[in-house]
Formats: structure tokens, sequence, C-alpha cells
């Protein structure tokens, strides 16, 4: 067994202590080997003179006495030293036990104490190496701290960004802490766990000092994950309600609606579910066969379906295998593995279920992904009542928008053309009005007006105006005339905000005499040999009383046409560059053998042409062709 003193061996002073006893032993010999030779050399002459006998014996017990008595001084002393040594190495030795059984009773006591935290935290030497990882950290990394210790952290866990490219450690700002000593905080960054997987962190490195200089860092992070899912389901959500709100097409919007919600839930298939008294029909589907499309559900089929309108709330079924709650026979004819399922509620009725299904293998809902698909849901339910009011609201308004523009099928004498188009998808009457009714002495009243505003005031408005002048017109042949009289009857019966621009006349189908009133309304065109402008007309009705309304006449000959529009005509646009009356003209003359009754879709095609489909204020068109024609 080695001689030790602590953990230190003491042979190497025993060594020396050897090795000095043989150098004076060998001293020793080589002085008596002198003295004997030289010194006391006898001779015959000398011998008696020089020394005698016992003075030699003398020195040689002398010597030896005195290299002994060297030899055991110093073997004493060796062996205090020795001692002593031993002693302080004995102190040493405890006070590193002592030290080693602080620390790792501190270390203990540290895993104990993060272990309670959620975030993982980690400590790494000068050299990038872990000394210390809490469990959190091993959990979220998959690796223990045994497999990691000596190894570099940043080639564990950090070399890769999060499209997959290479991370060199000269550039990773966790190292770059040791050098710089520098605070590192970030919340855009990823780790690798040891089965390759990445996943989104955040965390904060700190550097730990010592007389000035980084001795190691300290690191806690965490797992955001489902923060990054959550702001990700939020954005997607923010989407799917400005493509709610973008319009009012109810099928458009539920055709992108769930792809969006599929897309942000990250799942292979979405299927909206209306209930139909005791069926359900699967209305609208993605990721799945078409031919499933409006494929109705009764009994266990739509057992899943009814639950979650029962419940009201979201069912996550993790395995359609195992997972009574979904009729296997649907999870089959679906293909699906895992489904959740959200009820959609309209005013406290549930009238269909939302559903989102991954189709490759089961899979474990995240609470941000329920609570997405519950708050899509409940978007989805306000899109369904809206589009049954705006139902309700758009037949209402086709009807009271029909009769405001209502035509006679036939009025002998002349040919007639009409086109309305709102700018708008909102189930609201426009201000846009044309009308034509006949009059005594095969005479022809003909009116185009619009009314500021929209909705039932402009309707109303409207039905004043279009009544009053086909009134007075019974009464008056005067166009001026009839304009004053229902100008006088808008002022009082509407306040100081409204008004309207009219063009009414009366056209003489057996002579051809037109007399018209301009009250504000863009020109009238007469399209004949050259096609003009009938540039004569007053102010606006319903602003002032007394305003002093002129009239202007004309003759049409047979195959003349007049062209009556409102303003959203010449004020659609092209960027900053409106269509313009001089386009409107152009257009109008190049019809050269157009019928009247064509005429509108024609200038309405050139319109869309140029605003590229885009109207900024609603149509109305309005032609009458003098035909010559008589009653039969």
């Amino acid at each position: 067994m080695a001689v030790t003193a602590g953990n230190k061996s003491l042979w190497p002073t025993i060594r020396k202590v050897i090795l000095i006893g043989f150098g004076l032993g060998l001293l020793y010999y080589l002085v008596d080997a002198f003295a004997e030779r030289y010194v006391f050399h006898r001779s015959d002459s000398l011998q008696e003179e020089i020394f005698l006998p016992g003075w030699y014996e003398i020195y040689r017990r002398g010597s030896v006495l005195l290299i002994l008595t060297a030899f055991a001084a110093f073997a004493q002393f060796s062996i205090r030293r020795m001692r002593r040594t031993r002693e302080y190495l004995r102190s040493q030795l405890s006070a590193r036990m002592r030290a080693e059984k602080a620390l790792r009773g501190s270390e203990k006591q540290l895993r104990e104490i993060t272990a309670a935290l959620g975030e993982g935290v980690y400590v790494l030497d000068k050299e990038g190496c872990p000394i210390f990882m809490n469990p959190a950290a091993e959990r979220l990394w998959g690796w223990k701290y045994e497999e990691l210790k000596g190894k570099s952290v940043h080639d564990a866990v950090h070399y890769q960004h999060a499209d997959g490219a290479p991370f060199r450690a000269a550039d990773c700002p966790m190292l770059g802490v040791l050098k710089t000593g520098v605070t590192y905080r970030t919340e855009d960054d990823v780790f690798t766990r040891k089965d390759g997987s990445i996943f989104p962190v955040a965390y904060v490195v700190t550097p730990i000092m010592e007389k000035g200089e980084v001795i190691a860092t300290v690191s806690v992070f965490q797992d955001i994950t489902e923060r990054k899912q959550t702001e990700l389901l939020s954005e997607a959500l923010d989407d799917i309600n400005g493509i709610i709100h973008s319009t009012l097409e109810f099928e458009f919007i539920m055709q992108r609606v769930k792809v969006e919600a599929a897309r942000a839930v990250g799942c292979e298939a979405a299927i909206i579910s209306l209930q139909l008294g005791n069926r359900w029909q699967m209305r609208y589907l993605h990721g799945l066969p078409v031919e499933l499309t409006d494929t109705c559900l009764t009994g266990s089929m739509a057992s899943l379906f009814t639950s979650t309108a029962r419940a009201r709330k979201a069912v996550a079924v993790t395995d359609t295998r195992r997972d009574n709650r979904i009729d296997p026979q649907l999870a089959a004819l679906l293909g699906i593995r895992s489904i959740l399922s959200v009820p959609l509620v309209v005013k406290d009725e549930v009238i269909g279920v939302m559903s989102f299904a991954y189709r490759s293998g089961p899979f474990r809902f995240s609470s941000a992904q329920v609570d997405f698909a519950l708050k899509a849901a409940a978007s989805v339910s306000l899109a369904m009542e809206n589009a049954r009011l705006y139902d309700v609201e758009r037949n209402i308004a086709d009807t009271l928008q029909e009769a405001i523009l209502a035509l006679p099928d036939r009025i002998p004498g002349i040919e007639i053309g009409h086109l309305y188009r709102s700018a708008t998808e909102a189930a609201e009457v426009g201000g846009d009005f044309y009308d034509l009714f006949e009059l005594e002495h095969r005479r022809v009243g003909i009116t185009i007006g619009d009314v500021s505003g929209k909705g039932l005031e402009a309707a109303a408005l409207t039905s004043l105006i279009k009544n009053t002048i086909k009134a007075y017109a019974h009464v008056y042949e005067s166009p001026a005339l009839i304009m004053d009289r229902t100008n006088h009857l808008v002022v009082k019966a509407s306040d100081e905000s409204t008004f309207a621009t009219v063009v009414f006349g009366i056209l003489d189908t057996r002579s051809g005499r037109f007399a018209w009133c301009r009250a504000g309304h863009p020109l009238p065109i007469l399209k004949d040999e050259r096609s003009r402008f009938l540039d004569h007309g007053s102010s606006p009705i319903g602003i002032f009383h007394d305003l002093g309304f002129t009239e202007g006449e004309l003759h049409l000959r047979t195959g003349d046409t007049l062209i009556l529009y409102t303003d959203g005509v010449i004020e659609a646009r092209r960027g900053e560059a409106l269509f313009g009356k001089e386009r409107l003209l152009a257009i109008v003359a190049e019809q050269e053998r157009c019928h009247a009754r064509e005429l509108p879709g024609r200038v309405y095609e050139a319109i869309l042409d140029y605003s590229g489909g885009r109207l900024s204020d609603d149509v109305a068109i309005l032609t009458v062709c003098l035909t010559g024609e008589t009653n039969s």
C-alpha cells in the first residue's frame, strides 16, 4: 500500500532522506580513505613522530559519530517536515472535502429551487460547456446534464436557425456574452431538441464576473411555442374578420373562411356543418373529397355534431379510433384521426358546427387552437346572421328599387333602353332613378334624377319627386313650370341638407318636339347625325324657393336618340382621372347602328373597362329613340 498523507504520496520525501544518507556515507568513506593513504601513512622513520595509533582510532570513531549525529539530525528534521506536510495536507484535504460537500449541497439546493420553475436554467463555463442545468432545461432540450457535460451547448442545441440554416458559433449571442460581459436578451430565437425538432424560445444571458473578468454565464430560457402560436392565431383571426367584413357575399366568405381557419390551426381538413332539423349537412369542406359536399348525416353518424351542439362548447377528439364520441363510420368516411368541433351559435340557437381535423395521425389540440376555434366560430356565426339579415334587407331594397325604376313595357312611338347598377353591395336603395309615362295627345314624360343620400330617406324623396312631376305633368305643359312646382314641394318636405338633380322633358311622338328642363343634372345627349350635349339648365331642386327654372326645346327626327344618365357614368375613375363627359360623347357617337335598348349596355361596358370594374357611384342610364310609330 502506498504511503500517503491526504491524497499526496510521502515517498518523494523518504527518497530524499535515503539519498542524503547515502551521500554522507559515501563522503565518509572518501575522507577515511584519503586520511589513511596520505595523512596516516606509516613509515619506519616518521610513524612514531607524527601520530599515535590512538589518535587515529579516535578520529575514525569521532567521524562516524559525527556523521551519524548529522544523519540523525537530518532524519529528525525530515521526519518533522514530513509530519508538518502530512498535517497540512490533511487539513487541506478536509477543507476541500468540506468545500466539495458544501458545493454539492448548494448544487442540490439550486436544482431543488429551479426545479419549481417552468423556465430552463443553465450555467456555462468559459468554454461554453454546461456546469449546471435545471430539470426544466433537461426536459425542454431532451438532454441530460451528464450527456452535455463537457460539450458545447451551442453545438448541441443552438446550431441552426428556424429555417434550418446553420448557426455559426462565432455568431452565437450566448457565447458572445462570455467575451463581452454584456447581458443579452431576445424573444426571437430557436433551440433544437435532442430529437432534432426546433422550438421558439425567449431567453436572457447574464455574465458572472470575478475581478472584472467573465468566468461563466447563467441563462434563463422559456419555450414560447404556445405564445407564438397564439400570436399567429390572433393574426389569422384578424384576417378572417377582415374577410367577413370585406363583402356581403356569404358564399365567398364561407369558402375563404374554411381555408384560412384550417391553415391557421395547422390542420389538414375543415368542415362547416349546418343543422337542418334532425339532420346535419356538411355544407363547406376543405381538404376532403368534393363529393362529400352537402352530405347529410343523421343518427349515430351525426353524434359528434349533436353532442357539440348540446354541450355548446368545444369537443376535441385526440384519436378517433379510441374515442366513442365520434361514430367510427363517420371517421372512416372522412378518413380522419383527430377532430376538434365547436358550435356556431346565433341568438342563443345552435345553427351549425365548425370542425378542424387531422387525417395523418392522432393529434392533441392545444389550448390556443381551441381558443382560436371558438373565436373563429363566433365570427362565422356573426357572418351567418349578417347574411340572413342582409338577405331580408336586400329583398326589401330590391323590391323598393324595382318599384322606383319600374318602366312601362312599351310606349308607342318610342324605343326604350335602360340600365341601373349599384356601386355597392349594401342592401340600400340608391338615389338614382328614372321614369317614363304617357300623357295625352301622344306625349311622353321623360324623367331621370339623382337624390342625395341612400336608403329609405332617399327612396321617400325619390318617390315624392317622381310622383309630383308625374302629377303636375298632367296639369301643366311646361317642364320649367312643372320643375318649379316640384321644387316648392321638395323644399317644404325635406331638410336643408337634402337636394336632387333632375332632368324632366316632354316628347311629342307625333311632331318630335322635345321640351326639357335640367335642374343641376349632367347634360343629356342627343344622338343624331353628329351627337351633341343639350346644354341648357338651372339649379338643383330642394335647396331654395323661386330658383327661376328655364327650359330648352328642339325637334327630333325618326331615329334620333336621347341619352340621359346620372353622374356615376362620367365620374367613373381610373386612378385620379375621370371617365368624363367628352369620353361618353365619343362612345355614344361610335355606336352608329346600335338600337336604343342596346346602348345603355354598351356605355356601361366602356365604364367598367375604364375603371377596372370598380364603380365609385351608382349608374343609371335611360335612352329614348323616336321611331315614328303610331297607335294601332
